[in-house]
């Protein structure tokens, strides 16, 4: 079993508030606090649609054991870097394991860890979330280290949710809004999956 959650939300959003503005054509800054709601809500559903991070946030991944061989996969790519790995061992005590004794593949998405050359995974016992692994993912700490392509597709996802208010109120598919073949498009390359 494997559980998953953020333990630290990002410090910006992807798109600054003022770009929306513009693209709206909205000549006052009376309306930024929905605009800023509407920017986060567009990034939290791209997030959770593609399984993706934009800016740096830490994650946490709960395992009931180590694999038996193989690599763990690191959900919310890109991987930045792994913080620490937790275990309880069998006498039920809480360990760290060594960074020595495993290696951080943060190059493939998504990212993967593996115990290192001639080590194996360490012995866990048998209870719920043994494993805890604790790491960054996302782009980067700015709006400039997001790629292009998926700033667009904030903006765009934004933009249709501050023109369709109705939309977040009553609860209807993303996928039922304008933009959304374009936001796919758009998130597509940068992660392989699908929308919707």
């Amino acid at each position: 079993m494997r559980a998953f959650k953020r333990t630290t939300e990002p410090a910006v959003e992807p798109v600054i508030v003022g770009r929306l503005r513009s693209a709206l054509v909205i000549d006052s800054n009376d309306r930024d606090g929905e605009l800023k709601l509407r920017i986060q809500e567009a990034t939290d559903v791209l997030e959770r649609e593609f399984g993706t991070a934009l800016i740096t946030q830490t994650w946490q991944l709960q395992l009931d054991g180590f694999p038996a061989g193989g690599c763990i996969r690191l959900p919310h790519p890109p991987l930045q870097a792994v913080t620490s790995i937790q275990y309880v061992d069998a006498a039920g005590d809480t360990q760290t394991w060594d960074a020595a004794d495993y290696r951080v593949d943060a190059f493939s998405e998504p990212g993967r860890i593996t115990p290192a050359y001639d080590k194996v995974y360490p012995i866990t016992r048998a209870v719920m979330g043994a494993v805890t692994i604790t790491y960054t993912a996302g782009y980067g700490d700015a709006e400039s280290d997001v790629p292009f392509s998926a700033r667009a597709a904030v903006q765009l996802l934004a933009a249709d949710l501050f023109r369709n208010p109705e939309t977040v109120l009553q609860g209807v598919s993303i996928t039922e809004l304008p933009s959304s073949l374009s936001v796919e498009r758009l998130m597509r390359p940068l992660t392989g999956y699908k929308f919707g």
